[in-house]
């Protein structure tokens, strides 16, 4: 709501007078500029690794942790495994 410049008294007074998901669309619509909805929407693409976290964390129903990319997991495997591999040689070759 803050990437609207919608306040959270705001937004709850609206729900309080609109009943309906139209009702609130419509009134997010008249508050709303395409530019700022825009914005928003970049930025929760932009988060969505650490939003989808914090739903998990809270215990948002239907939530669920992300899971590393798997690059990232095979990259830190190699790295473990080259230091490894160095730490041996060092022991074994002084």
């Amino acid at each position: 709501m803050g990437h609207w410049r919608i306040s959270p008294s705001e937004f709850t007074a609206a729900i309080g007078t609109c009943p309906t998901d139209d009702q609130i669309l419509a009134w997010l619509s008249e508050r709303v500029t395409p530019d700022r909805a825009q914005a928003a929407n970049a930025w929760v693409l932009s988060q969505k690794f650490a939003l989808d976290r914090q739903d998990a964390e809270e215990g948002v129903p239907g939530a669920v942790a992300p899971r590393l990319p798997w690059h990232i997991i095979l990259g830190l495997a190699i790295a473990a495994l080259i230091l490894l591999v160095a730490w041996l040689v060092r022991i074994l070759h002084p």
